[in-house]
Parts: C-alpha cells; sequence; structure tokens
C-alpha cells in the first residue's frame, strides 16, 4: 500500500497540472499580500462647493421672503459648518471632531441669535465657538475630551434629579439607561486622557466603537426577548473586542499586517484550495482510463480495492498539504512585505454565551478555520473522485463538481430565506463547522451532532459506491 501510495505522490507531483496550480497560488497569494499592503489614497471628505451655493441661495431667499426662522436657523448652521469643514480638509482628527461635536455648538448659536433672541445664551455660545476653533488650531485635543466629561457629568446630574422626581417605572428605567450610557462615555473619555489617545489611531477608534456599541450591551442585558439577542449579538462582541483592544493596547483590526493576512488567509485563497483539490480529485482516476494505464496498474499484485484506495488516500494526504503550504507560503510572502512583528498580536472573538474573551494567535486561528473547513473539502474532493470513478471523464468529473459547488450557495441561500426544512438534510447547508466557532449558531438552526450524520451519511454513500463499482467495472475493453 505505502509503495503505491508513493507512486501515486510521485505521478501527482510530476504532473504539468499539479505544477501550474500551485504556481497560480504562489502569484495570486503574492497578488493578496499586496492588496492588503497597498492603501490607496482616497479623498474622503466631500466637496462642498455645491452645496454651498445651495445653502446660500436658500438662506437669501428666506430673508427676502420673511421665510421660517427654523428652516434658516438650520441653513446658517449648515453653512458656517460646511465652510469651517473646508478649511480641515487635510487633517482628518479636526475634520472627524468638527463633523461629531460642532454643528450642535453653531445651531445654539444660530437659535439663540433668531429664535430666541438671548443675548445672554448668544454671548456664551459665541465664546464656546471661538475656544473650540482656538483649541482646534492649537491641536489642543485635551480640551474636546475634558468638555465632553464635563458636559457629560452636568447631564447626569440633571438626569439624577429626574429620577429623584420620576415614580414611573419605565421613565426611571429610561433615566438609568442614559445614566449609564453617559457614565461609560466618562470613563472611556478620561481613558483618553490617562492614556493621551489623541483623536486618531486603533485607540481612538477602540473608543468611539465602544461608544457606538454600549447602548446594545445594555440593551441586550435587559431583554430576554431571543430574536432581540440575536440581533445585538454582533455590537456585544464588537464592544467587548473594543474594551480588549483599550485594555490591552493591542491593534488587532489592522489588516495591513502578517497577523491581519493570516487571520484571513483560508477565507482569501479557499477558492484556490477547492480548485487544487478538485482538480486532483477529478482526475486522478479517470485519467488511467482516459489513457489506458488502468490495464497496466491492475497488472501489479494489488487487489483493484487497494489500488482504489491508494488514490483516495494520497486525495486525502493532499488536504493537508496545501492549507499548510499555503501558510508556509504566506510566512515567506507575507513576511518579506510585511515582517513578522505583528504575529504577537492575538485574533479576537467574544464569546457572547459565555461571556469570554478568545484571543488566540493568527497561526492557531488559521489552522482552525481550516480544521472546521475540512468536511467541505473533503466532500467536494470525494465527490470528484467518485465522478472520475463511475464517469471515467476528468473533464465532466471536474465541471460538475464545481457546478455542484457554485450550486451550493443558492440552495443554502434558498434555505435561509424560505425556510425549506427538507435542505437541512441537504449536504452543503451542514458541511460547514466554521459557523459553530466561538458560541455561534448555524444560520438554519441546525446542531453540531445533526451536521455530522448528514455529512457521514453523504460521505459513506459515495465511498461505498465507488468501491464497489471500481470492482464490478469491466476493464478488458478499455
Amino acid at each position: 500500500m505505502i509503495s503505491l501510495i508513493k507512486n501515486e505522490l510521485y505521478k501527482l507531483f510530476h504532473k504539468k497540472s499539479t505544477i501550474i496550480v500551485l504556481v497560480i497560488v504562489v502569484l495570486f497569494q503574492i497578488l493578496t499580500n499586496y492588496i492588503y499592503s497597498y492603501e490607496p489614497k482616497f479623498d474622503i471628505y466631500d466637496d462642498n462647493t455645491d452645496n454651498i451655493a445651495y445653502v446660500e441661495s436658500e438662506i437669501k431667499n428666506i430673508e427676502a421672503n420673511n421665510g421660517s426662522v427654523e428652516d434658516l436657523v438650520s441653513y446658517k448652521t449648515d453653512l458656517e459648518l460646511m465652510k469651517t469643514l473646508d478649511n480641515y480638509k487635510d487633517i482628518e482628527w479636526k475634520y472627524e471632531l468638527l463633523n461629531a461635536y460642532y454643528y450642535d455648538i453653531l445651531y445654539n448659536y444660530y437659535s439663540a441669535e433668531l429664535i430666541t433672541k438671548d443675548k445672554a445664551a448668544l454671548e456664551k455660545y459665541k465664546v464656546e465657538k471661538e475656544e473650540f476653533i482656538k483649541n482646534l488650531d492649537k491641536g489642543n485635543w485635551q480640551y474636546f475630551a475634558t468638555t465632553q466629561i464635563n458636559k457629560n457629568t452636568d447631564l447626569i446630574k440633571d438626569l439624577e434629579k429626574q429620577l429623584s422626581l420620576t415614580n414611573s417605572k419605565k421613565a426611571k428605567e429610561d433615566i438609568v439607561f442614559q445614566i449609564k450610557t453617559l457614565q461609560k462615555e466618562i470613563e472611556l473619555e478620561t481613558y483618553r486622557l490617562d492614556n493621551k489617545v489623541k483623536y486618531s489611531g486603533y485607540l481612538h477608534d477602540a473608543i468611539n466603537n465602544a461608544k457606538a456599541m454600549y447602548n446594545s450591551v445594555l440593551q441586550y442585558e435587559k431583554t430576554t426577548d431571543k430574536d432581540e439577542k440575536e440581533f445585538l449579538r454582533q455590537d456585544v462582541k464588537s464592544y467587548y473586542e473594543s474594551m480588549y483592544i483599550l485594555e490591552h493596547k493591542v491593534d488587532v483590526n489592522n489588516e495591513a499586517t502578517l497577523q491581519g493576512v493570516i487571520k484571513n488567509l483560508y477565507y482569501e485563497l479557499s477558492f484556490m484550495i477547492f480548485v487544487f483539490m478538485i482538480m486532483i480529485s477529478g482526475s486522478i482516476v479517470s485519467e488511467e482510463f482516459n489513457k489506458g494505464t488502468i490495464k497496466n496498474l491492475l497488472t501489479i499484485p494489488h487487489t483493484r480495492s487497494s489500488i482504489l484506495l491508494s488514490k483516495y488516500i494520497t486525495v486525502l494526504l493532499m488536504i493537508p498539504f496545501i492549507v499548510l503550504f499555503i501558510l508556509l507560503l504566506e510566512f515567506i510572502i507575507g513576511g518579506a512585505f510585511f515582517g513578522f512583528s505583528s504575529l504577537n498580536v492575538p485574533v479576537l472573538n467574544y464569546i457572547v454565551a459565555s461571556g469570554e474573551m478568545s484571543a488566540m494567535n493568527a497561526v492557531s486561528y488559521y489552522l482552525l478555520i481550516a480544521v472546521t473547513k475540512i468536511p467541505i473539502v473533503l466532500l467536494l474532493a470525494t465527490l470528484a473522485f467518485s465522478l472520475s470513478v463511475l464517469i471515467g471523464n476528468t473533464a465532466f468529473s471536474i465541471a460538475i463538481t464545481f457546478c455542484g459547488y457554485i450550486g451550493s450557495t443558492l440552495i443554502n441561500a434558498l434555505a435561509s430565506a424560505y425556510n425549506v426544512k427538507f435542505l437541512n438534510y441537504f449536504v452543503t447547508t451542514n458541511w460547514d463547522f466554521s459557523v459553530h466557532l466561538f458560541g455561534e449558531e448555524s444560520q438554519f438552526g441546525l446542531s453540531i451532532t445533526h451536521s455530522i450524520i448528514v455529512c457521514l451519511v453523504y460521505y459513506i454513500i459515495m465511498i461505498v459506491t465507488d468501491f464497489i463499482f471500481f470492482n464490478k467495472k469491466n476493464i478488458k475493453n478499455i
């Protein structure tokens, strides 16, 4: 048996098609790393020229016709904000701060000027405007964090007064919810000051994301509705992963690194893995028939079952080979592009059900994904192998398998969209075991046990059919 397998491996790695596919994998991997390393410069800021002209014409129209004062306030606010933004296009963090906070200051200013005509309030907001721009120009980012903390502190005091005067249970819950949100914002802005986190970089992004997701965390803890919990799950994951980033100061989301490429490596190159395996599996038996060499093979002192088994074992050996080949190649190519310093950065996955954080290195994560995707590769390879045995035509074996793989997307979409129950027993709705990782569930509601049984049934049917057919096939006329 070992000699047969060695012979199959020798033939396999001396085939032009095998070498060509491996070369394509190498080239595709170089391209993948280049794409990850390439950072195109996009103008992310809007050109406000046309908008400014439109708003100015609207303001003139309102002033000439004694139009709505409320509309005038909105337009004047928009106009000054757009003009101010145009002055800070080259400095991203200043542009973002203006977008985030300056509108409210301007709106309060013009409301005091045109609606309430409160001179004291107008003077207050004028000073606030001037202070905002002055500190922006000086690059005094601490001013904005401190201002936000002070505003939230004042809001909490007001809410606590409302809480003490409220008897409604629902109203109290809403106020407590608001207080907790503001307290979290204070906590995060205090972190910014303590750790000198300016309004840019991965820690700033983590602070903003944690702020944005915290409401979902509170809602998830509060609700008992299963569908709502499922809807909020990704936000909760995102929040705790952001908090991990802040606690450990690791840039886990930077994909322009070796770690970033490796954690996505299987998904980026899965199609190449399928191509490699289907081409090998779909030709390893049929080519013997096409070339007539199957007769010579059957003259050696081995049973037909042994010969077929040696070919199938060769196919199985190719699965870990291509998975590890791609990983090794990534170390060489990715290391050349990015270096190796990022390999100590973990891949994060928060498990919502248990409240635990999974932090593993990128290599372990890649191998874990590859292992849980093996049923897909194995079943596709076995299908191509079976067609190669039954049909005896390489082109048809490969083409039909690829059609089946492409059709699996449609089948899964139908099963998900229309809840077609009998498709729960179809192999493609069960063969991806990665959906069960990190506390997640299959979108079809299928258990791991169910999926294992379904996949085994299909697998056994194909293998048993292959050996029965091959042992009974008439070779004489080939």
